[in-house]
C-alpha cells in the first residue's frame, strides 16, 4: 500500500475510516447502475471545479471519529459496571460531540458553496436532520466540550476526560475532581522540591506523565547510558537519549490518582447513561451522518486524485473505446515515462487478439483495461484523454501460472478450472481477460485448448481480450468478424542483445 502498487493504494485519498472502506468496498464490488455511478461523476467533477471547497471539506472530516462504537454503545446494554467500560463511554461522547461540530461544518460548507450536485445535495439534507441538534443539545446541558481542543498529551486526555461533564451536575463527581486537583498540585510541589534538592535545578530533568507510569521523571541527556542517577530513586529505564525514573513519594501519589480518577469515572458513567437513555429514540440518524460523511471523503478522494493526473470522465455505451489510456498504477509511478495506449471494442468486433514478444506489454496492456473498467463504474475519472465503456456486470481475468498448492491444483488444473468458471458464467455484459491460456502443457493441446475457450466465449459475446503466443490462434479472425487482431511493436535489437547477455553472461555482439 505505501508504495502504491495497487489501484486501492493509487485512488486512496480518504481521510476517514468509514470513507476508506467505502473506497474499498467499492474497488471490490463497483456499481453497475448507471445512474449511480453519472451522480459520483457529476460530484466529482464540481469538486475538481471548486478546489477550495474539496480542500475545507478534507480538512474538516480530518477531525471526524467513527460512530460505530457510538451506536453500539448506545443500543446495548452491558451486565458489568466496570471503570474501564466508563471510561470508554466518557471517549465515546466526547468523539460523538465532536463528529456532530464536524456534520455542522460540512452542512455549512456546502450550503455556502451553493452546490449543484444531485449526490452532494442529497447528502446535505442528510445532514440537515433536526435530530443532530436535539443530540448536540442533550449532550451540550451536561457536557463540557472547551476541553476538546485537540491536544495529544497524556494528561491532557485524561484531564478531558475527567472534567467532561460540567461542573454542579453531580456533588461527589465534584468532590472527587476536587480531590484530584490537590493531588496533582501535590506532585507537582514534590518533583519541584525534588528536582532542586537531588538534580539542583538541571533543566534536562523534568516532571512527566504517561498512561502507563502515571507521573514520572524525565532526564533527556546523550550520556543516558553512563549518567549516574541518584540512589534515591527507583524505577530507572534507560533509552538511547532520555533516562525516566521516579520515587516513592510519586509513586504514592500516582496509586492515590488512580483511584481518584476510578471514582471520577464511575461517578460520570451515572450521567453519561442518563444522557444515552434520551438520545436512543434519535440514535437512528447516526447511520445517516456515517453514510453522508463517508460518502463525501469517498467523493473528495476521487476528486482529489482525478485532479492530480491528466484524467478525462468517461461515458458509457455499447462500445470499449479508450483514446490514449495508461495503466493507472504505472501512471501514478511515472506519469512521464507511461506508455499510452488506444483501445476499441465494439459490440460487433467484440473479441480482441492480442500478440507480441516478451516483454512488449502484453499483460499491461490487459491489466490496464480491467483496472479502467473499474475506475469508471467507481465513479472515479480515469487517465485517458477519452474513454466510452459499456456497465460490465462481471469481470473475469486468467492470468499467471502458477500452481495451488492449498487447492491440490496444478498450473494446467488451475487454468482449466478458471477458465470452465468463465465459460459457465460470463455473458454478453462482461469482460474477459485471458492471458496466456493454455502455457502449462504441450503447444499443440495448448492451442487446441485455446481455440476451444475462444470459439465459446465468442458464443457468449463477453468483451475479451486474450493475449497468446499462439499465432495459429489469430486465424480464427477468417472465421468470425468479432475479432479484431493487434500486434504489439517488437523490442529493439539492442535491448534484445543485452538481455542475452544477462541470461548467458556473456559479451553482447552485434548483429550485422
Amino acid at each position: 500500500m505505501k508504495q502504491k502498487r495497487t489501484l486501492m493504494s493509487v485512488l486512496n485519498h480518504t481521510v476517514t475510516a468509514n470513507g476508506y472502506r467505502l473506497l474499498r468496498s467499492n474497488v471490490l464490488q463497483p456499481s453497475t447502475d448507471i445512474s449511480t455511478i453519472e451522480a459520483r461523476q457529476e460530484s466529482v467533477e464540481e469538486l475538481i471545479a471548486k478546489p477550495q471547497l474539496k480542500e475545507k471539506l478534507r480538512r474538516t472530516l480530518l477531525r471526524a471519529h467513527e460512530l460505530d462504537r457510538v451506536i453500539a454503545m448506545c443500543i446495548q446494554t452491558s451486565s458489568s459496571w466496570t471503570v474501564r467500560e466508563s471510561e470508554a463511554k466518557i471517549n465515546q461522547i466526547i468523539k460523538l460531540i465532536q463528529t456532530l461540530k464536524v456534520i455542522q461544518g460540512i452542512r455549512e460548507l456546502l450550503d455556502s458553496a451553493r452546490v449543484k450536485s444531485d449526490l452532494l445535495n442529497e447528502k446535505t439534507e442528510f445532514l440537515k436532520d433536526p435530530r443532530f441538534d436535539q443530540i448536540m443539545n442533550i449532550l451540550l446541558e451536561k457536557v463540557d466540550d472547551s476541553l476538546c481542543d485537540g491536544r495529544k498529551n497524556s494528561l491532557h486526555l485524561q484531564n478531558t476526560k475527567c472534567y467532561a461533564i460540567k461542573h454542579y451536575v453531580a456533588v461527589q463527581l465534584d468532590l472527587a475532581r476536587q480531590t484530584y486537583e490537590e493531588l496533582i498540585k501535590n506532585v507537582e510541589e514534590i518533583g519541584a522540591r525534588e528536582i532542586a534538592e537531588h538534580f539542583h535545578n538541571n533543566a534536562s530533568v523534568r516532571m512527566s506523565f504517561s498512561q502507563a507510569r502515571g507521573f514520572h521523571y524525565t532526564f533527556v541527556t546523550r550520556e543516558a547510558e553512563t549518567v549516574t542517577i541518584p540512589r534515591h530513586f527507583l524505577e530507572v529505564f534507560r533509552n538511547r537519549t532520555t533516562v525516566t525514573f521516579n520515587s516513592r513519594q510519586v509513586i504514592a501519589c500516582n496509586d492515590r490518582l488512580e483511584q481518584v480518577v476510578a471514582e471520577i469515572f464511575l461517578a460520570s458513567d451515572v450521567i453519561v447513561c442518563d444522557m444515552i437513555d434520551q438520545m436512543q429514540p434519535m440514535i437512528p440518524v447516526l447511520y445517516y451522518a456515517m453514510d453522508a460523511l463517508s460518502t463525501i471523503d469517498f467523493l473528495c478522494g476521487l476528486a482529489t486524485y482525478s485532479d492530480s493526473r491528466d484524467t478525462c470522465r468517461p461515458s458509457f455505451g455499447k462500445s470499449f473505446s479508450v483514446s490514449q489510456g495508461r495503466h493507472p498504477i504505472l501512471d501514478w509511478a511515472d506519469s512521464e515515462r507511461t506508455v499510452t495506449n488506444d483501445t476499441c471494442l465494439t459490440r460487433d468486433r467484440r473479441f480482441g487478439i492480442i500478440t507480441g514478444p516478451n516483454m512488449a506489454g502484453k499483460s499491461t496492456y490487459l491489466k490496464q483495461a480491467a483496472l479502467i473498467s473499474i475506475m469508471a463504474q467507481i465513479g472515479c475519472f480515469i487517465p485517458a484523454n477519452y474513454a466510452t465503456l459499456p456497465v460490465f456486470t462481471r469481470i473475469f481475468s486468467r492470468m499467471g501460472h502458477n500452481d495451488e498448492l492449498v487447492r491440490n491444483k496444478s498450473a494446467f488444473a488451475s487454468e482449466m478450472s478458471d477458465a470452465a468458471s468463465i465459460v459457465q458464467y460470463a455473458d454478453e455484459n462482461s469482460l474477459v481477460v485471458l492471458d496466456e491460456l493454455a502455457r502449462s502443457t504441450s503447444t499443440e493441446e495448448g492451442i487446441a485448448i485455446t481455440y476451444a475457450i475462444c470459439e465459446k466465449v465468442l458464443e457468449l459475446k463477453s468483451y475479451t481480450f486474450l493475449a497468446t503466443h499462439f499465432l495459429d490462434i489469430a486465424a480464427l479472425a477468417t472465421f468470425s468478424n468479432a475479432i479484431d487482431k493487434y500486434q504489439n511493436f517488437r523490442l529493439p535489437i539492442d535491448l534484445i542483445l543485452q538481455i542475452s547477455a544477462i541470461i548467458f553472461c556473456r559479451k553482447p555482439k552485434r548483429i550485422p
